[in-house]
């Protein structure tokens, strides 16, 4: 749709002083709030040259669909256009996880304030109660807050950012950092998990757990993968994409974030053989007649992409099957754990650095060696156990 254009002009005025000086009247479009026609009124220039700069910049505004009147100028409004650039400029995974992080965290507290009107110290409260619920990502919202004041900024409706000036919480010990490195599965753990669930529930649950544990692969890349990247012939497992999550929830087939998550990763002969019992499970299961190498490894009963938080799901089932079964708790880890638990058995099994990099998939080594460190750490204590006990023998 074209827009209508209204050339303005620049006028001469004179002031009560009898001074004079140049202003403009512009046409600004329809106003989505009223749906009546606009126009602003731009005055005080003291040469024409002034006013000419001015009624650029404007109408730059107004063509990009980035002006606002000064009555409708609330964090919502500036969010809005903020979000039609970088709708642009992003993955629609990005996207979609983005407006979930404003929907859920930055708009309930900051939606129908002018953007004039935030304050510091409102500010500093928000920071705080952010802190309290999601200290590890409280300063996610932080930097999206800043984008949309940035843009604020540049739309001349304000001209300093309030949340410069805020204080960020600080915890000497980050008691979470703890809770994440013991967020993996020791091998006698592991193999009592994948025992049971082999035991108790259908195969696909357990190989996907399997393939978890002795790969190391993410979540994303174990629901995407199809039975093309697995190469049975010279033993490895291909990553080369991941399942995400676009608009309305829709899922999205993505190449991986970094060039070292694209990768070979080899398999043993246990891991190869329960792919392919599986396999065949499959097949009985969807009633296939043929091979087909962009079947899902891990589809739904609908045979399309299994949605990211069934696999959680599966471990709070496995967990209370387990309780009910045995009296006795199963730790519980997350499904990044599983990742760990891979880390910490790469460790244990003396792989080197570099190739437990390139195995995980780190895009820097410093990833794997802050796992690697702690699991040492593990290790030492586990040293200084057997120490004691061999020397309190009786």
């Amino acid at each position: 749709m074209k827009r209508r254009i209204f050339m303005a002009q620049i006028k001469l005025y004179k002031k009560q002083d009898g001074t004079t000086n140049y202003m403009f009247d512009y046409y600004v479009g329809i106003n989505p709030k009223t749906g009546k026609k606009q126009k602003t009124t731009r005055r005080g220039f003291e040469t024409e040259e002034e006013a000419s700069l001015a009624l650029a910049e404007l109408s730059l505004l107004v063509a990009t669909e980035q002006y606002l009147p000064k009555k409708y100028r609330t964090f919502n409004d500036v969010y809005t256009l903020w979000l039609k650039k970088y709708r642009g400029i992003v993955k629609e995974s990005t996207y979609a996880g983005t407006l979930s992080i404003f929907k859920n965290n930055i708009l309930p507290y900051f939606q129908e304030i002018n953007v004039q009107d935030i304050t510091t110290i409102y500010c500093q409260e928000i920071v705080n109660k952010w802190y309290k619920i999601h200290p590890k990502r409280f300063k996610r919202y932080i930097y999206y807050f800043n984008a949309v004041m940035k843009h604020a900024n540049y739309l001349e409706l304000i001209f300093k950012n309030p949340m410069e000036f805020v204080q960020l919480p600080q915890n000497n010990i980050d008691l979470n950092q703890y809770k994440e490195f013991d967020n993996f599965y020791s091998k006698d753990e592991l193999l009592e998990f994948l025992n049971f669930t082999k035991k108790n529930f259908e195969h696909q649950r357990f190989i996907f757990f399997h393939l978890l544990a002795f790969t190391g692969i993410r979540r994303g890349e174990a629901l995407s993968l199809t039975w093309n990247d697995i190469n049975f012939e010279e033993k490895y497992l291909h990553v080369s994409k991941t399942l995400t999550k676009g608009e309305n929830g829709r899922s999205l087939i993505h190449p991986p974030k970094t060039k070292a998550s694209f990768r070979k990763i080899f398999l043993d002969n246990q891991t190869l053989n329960y792919l392919q019992t599986w396999k065949e499970l499959q097949k009985e299961k969807l009633n296939l007649t043929f091979d087909n190498p962009r079947q899902l490894l891990f589809p739904n009963h609908k045979n399309s992409f299994l949605e990211p938080n069934i696999p959680k799901e599966w471990l709070q089932t496995i967990a209370r099957h387990y309780k009910k079964n045995t009296g006795k708790d199963l730790k519980i880890i997350t499904i990044h754990g599983f990742r760990h638990t891979h880390a910490s058995l790469l460790y244990l099994s003396g792989i080197n650095l570099k190739e437990a990099q390139e195995r995980l998939g780190h895009s820097n080594v410093k990833t794997t060696l802050n796992v690697y460190t702690h699991l040492s750490d593990k290790q030492r204590e586990q040293t200084v156990d057997k120490l004691t006990e061999f020397m309190y023998l009786d």
